[in-house]
């Protein structure tokens, strides 16, 4: 199959060959009839200065005189080119162009009809009327010579069609050759746009290939600011986000090898002090907790994979309802007070309305505020989480902040990212391979609402996320 570079060139000059082909014709037409418009004139104007020297030559008595109008033709054959026959009105022949001599003293015209025209005083155009006194077809005129209404004589005179047709020719010719030149220039043309126009494409191609065995590294470099410059562009952010994909899924089999390498080597080296009688039968139960434990580890860590994966699918089973949002705040910090007393910390609810009623998914917002208190009590060694509900510009909010140990601004940018974890943090989240925000991003944009942190290193963190305000 050709290439869209091919295809487009070969469209393009035949597209262009057709409007060219349309252009020369209509052209040379136009030109065509320009041309015999012009001769016309020229033949006339000559038959009228014929006229005027046969006129010329009327004696102040009334007769006309002969001999004197022959030689004043003599003269004018000199100076023109063009073939002609002078008669009288009877049709006898006064004088020919180019000295030719005839046996005929009369001019014998065929077409009755013309001649007619010709002697009622008006001007008859023919290319037969004396083509056989020159033996040779002639573009003429039949012009009357008048005086005082009445016809005193006529004049044939034209020129030969052979050298119409030639001069003709050579017209085409040059219209030939100038859409020769034209198509050659516009191909040119046409290539070198095709060329600039489908070269980035060509790159995007290419690049799109590297990319696809695994050089995440490849940018285009465009310039512009055209359709296709903002293709290279959206290409370009494409590839940065699956460079950045691509490490946070280096970084993420990282994560997932360590969090799951530590519980496992815990319940293999149990095992086998238990099997090889290190651990003695009596403390059994001890250790037997803690294995259970471990496995309760691995356990959360593969649920938060294939919640990730299987939540927001289709978002299938989703159900807008309407409920009071403090009363699910209150069931979530129920259900994880006993967590964060075992920390030593505090769980403060803040309601600004006794009932804030809102619209959403109650199952999917309990999970969200489910993961951010989680989180909070994960990254807060002393102190309180707080839990607030409150109503802005016609917009339910729900914020939770902590005293924990906080985030850096460059932390801040990233932490709804999948997979990420930050350093700070990674000592502290043992259970946890960094979805528990990406989820809960997810959740609050699939509402349609927003969701922004604010934190500072050693001062703690606050989540805000807003929620649509039932309408009943």
């Amino acid at each position: 199959m050709r290439s869209i570079t091919a295809k487009s060139i070969l469209s393009f000059s035949i597209i262009m060959l057709l409007i060219f082909m349309a252009f020369a014709i209509i052209v040379s037409q136009a030109l065509k009839q320009n041309f015999y418009s012009t001769k016309r004139d020229e033949i006339a104007n000559i038959a009228i200065k014929i006229s005027d020297a046969y006129l010329s030559d009327y004696l102040d008595d009334g007769q006309w005189n002969r001999d004197e109008f022959v030689n004043d033709m003599e003269i004018f054959n000199r100076y023109t080119s063009y073939h002609y026959v002078v008669t009288d009105n009877d049709m006898n022949i006064i004088t020919l162009s180019d000295g030719i001599s005839t046996p005929y003293d009369k001019l014998y015209i065929e077409e009755t009809e013309k001649l007619k025209s010709i002697m009622d005083g008006n001007v008859v155009w023919s290319v037969e009327m004396i083509s056989d006194i020159f033996n040779n077809e002639i573009y003429n005129v039949g012009y009357p010579i008048l005086l005082d209404g009445k016809v005193r004589g006529i004049i044939f005179e034209g020129v030969y069609t052979s050298g119409l047709k030639k001069e003709i020719m050579e017209l085409y010719l040059y219209v030939f050759v100038f859409l020769v030149i034209g198509l050659l220039i516009g191909y040119a043309a046409i290539y070198y746009y095709m060329y600039e126009f489908l070269l980035p494409i060509k790159k995007v191609n290419e690049a799109a290939r590297r990319i696809a065995g695994g050089n995440f590294n490849e940018r285009i470099s465009f310039s512009g600011n055209d359709e296709i410059a903002q293709l290279c562009d959206s290409f370009n952010n494409m590839a940065e986000s699956l460079s950045e994909q691509d490490k946070r899924r280096s970084e993420f089999t990282s994560n997932i090898s360590h969090d799951l390498r530590s519980p496992l080597t815990s319940i293999k080296g149990y095992a086998e002090a238990m099997t090889d009688g290190t651990i003695p039968p009596e403390r059994y139960g001890r250790y037997l907790k803690i294995i259970y434990s471990e496995a309760d580890r691995l356990n959360n860590l593969a649920n938060s994979i294939m919640d990730f994966n299987t939540l927001f699918a289709p978002y299938q089973n989703t159900i807008l309802e309407n409920f009071n949002i403090n009363i699910v705040i209150n069931e979530v910090i129920l259900a994880l007070k006993e967590r964060a007393a075992e920390k030593g910390l505090r769980l403060i609810a803040q309601y600004g309305e006794k009932q804030i009623l809102v619209r959403a998914d109650k199952e999917k917002i309990q999970r969200v505020i489910f993961n951010l208190i989680d989180n909070s009590i994960k990254f807060t060694e002393k102190g309180s989480i707080t839990v607030k509900s409150y109503v802005k510009d016609k917009t339910a909010h729900v914020s939770v902040s902590d005293s924990g140990i906080g985030m850096t601004d460059e932390e801040q940018k990233q932490v709804f990212e999948r997979l990420y974890k930050a350093d700070s943090s990674r000592g502290m989240d043992k259970s946890g391979v960094g979805l528990g925000l990406a989820i809960v991003k997810e959740i609050i944009e699939w509402h349609k609402q927003s969701i922004t942190v604010e934190s500072q290193v050693g001062k703690g963190t606050c989540f805000d996320f807003t929620l649509e305000l039932a309408k009943e």
